[in-house]
C-alpha cells in the first residue's frame, strides 16, 4: 500500500490526554505494523511490534541501527516480553520522503516469512533508505544527479522491468549505493550514462581480463 497524507490526518486529529493514535497496516504480517502519532506533539511514527525473542538480535545490535537526519530507527521495549522497532520521523520538511519511506519499509515486513526475518528486514530496508538521504541534501538533487537518477531509472523501468520479476528488478538497482555499476545482476553488472549533450558521444569501457581487478 502507499501511505498517504489523508491517512496521518485522521491520526493527527487532537485528542484530549496524551498518547498514541494507530491504524494498524497488514493483518497478516508477522509483525504487528501500525501507522502511529504521539500526542500532543503529533509525531509520525511506523511501529513495528514485536515477540521479545524476535527482537533478540536487534537488542544486541541496537547501537548500531542506522541513522538519518530528520528520520530515526529507535527500538524500545513495550514490556519484558514486547519491543517496539520505531521508524520516527523528526523533521516536517521530510514528510514527502517518509512517506514512501514508510510504505516501502511496511511492505519488506508483510513479505517476511517470520518475526525475526520481519525486523531484520526492516533495519536493512531502512538501512538502504539512509544511503539514499545521505546522498541528496536537503536543497534536493543537482542538475547532475537528476540526469543520472533519470537514467537509472529508464533502465529500470524499460529494459530490467520489461524482462524481470518485479522485486528481482527493483533489488538489482544498486545505484544508490554507491556500488561501481548501477544494477547488479549474478551474471551482468549494468553502468548507466545520462547526457543532454545534442551530439551525443560513444563511450568507450575498458574491461578487465579475467582474474584481474581494474
Amino acid at each position: 500500500m502507499t501511505v498517504t497524507e489523508d491517512a496521518w490526518h485522521e491520526l493527527e486529529s487532537p485528542q484530549d490526554a496524551p498518547g498514541r493514535s494507530s491504524l494498524r497496516l497488514y493483518p497478516e504480517s508477522p509483525l504487528d505494523i501500525f501507522l502511529s502519532v504521539s500526542h500532543p506533539g503529533r509525531q509520525r511514527m511506523l511501529v513495528l511490534r514485536a515477540d521479545a525473542r524476535s527482537a533478540d538480535p536487534i537488542v544486541r545490535s541496537v547501537g548500531r541501527l542506522p541513522k538519518a537526519a530528520g528520520i530515526e530507527m529507535n527500538l524500545s521495549a513495550v514490556s519484558r516480553v514486547e519491543y517496539e522497532l520505531q521508524v520516527i520521523l523528526t523533521a516536517d520538511e521530510l514528510r514527502e520522503v517518509f512517506n514512501p519511506l514508510v510504505s516501502d519499509v511496511a511492505d519488506t515486513v508483510r513479505a517476511a516469512p517470520a518475526a525475526a526475518d520481519a525486523l531484520a528486514a526492516a533495519v536493512d530496508r531502512f538501512g538502504r533508505w539512509q544511503d539514499l538521504l545521505r546522498a541528496v541534501s536537503r536543497d534536493g538533487l543537482s542538475a547532475e544527479a537528476r540526469r543520472g537518477l533519470y537514467g537509472e531509472l529508464l533502465v529500470l523501468g524499460d529494459v530490467l522491468l520489461a524482462s524481470l520479476a518485479q522485486t528481482s528488478a527493483v533489488e538489482a538497482w544498486t545505484g544508490p549505493m554507491g556500488t561501481n555499476q548501477d544494477f547488479q545482476l549474478p551474471a551482468v553488472a549494468i553502468e548507466t550514462k545520462a547526457s543532454v549533450a545534442k551530439r551525443p558521444r560513444s563511450i568507450r569501457i575498458e574491461v578487465p581480463p579475467v582474474g584481474r581487478t581494474a
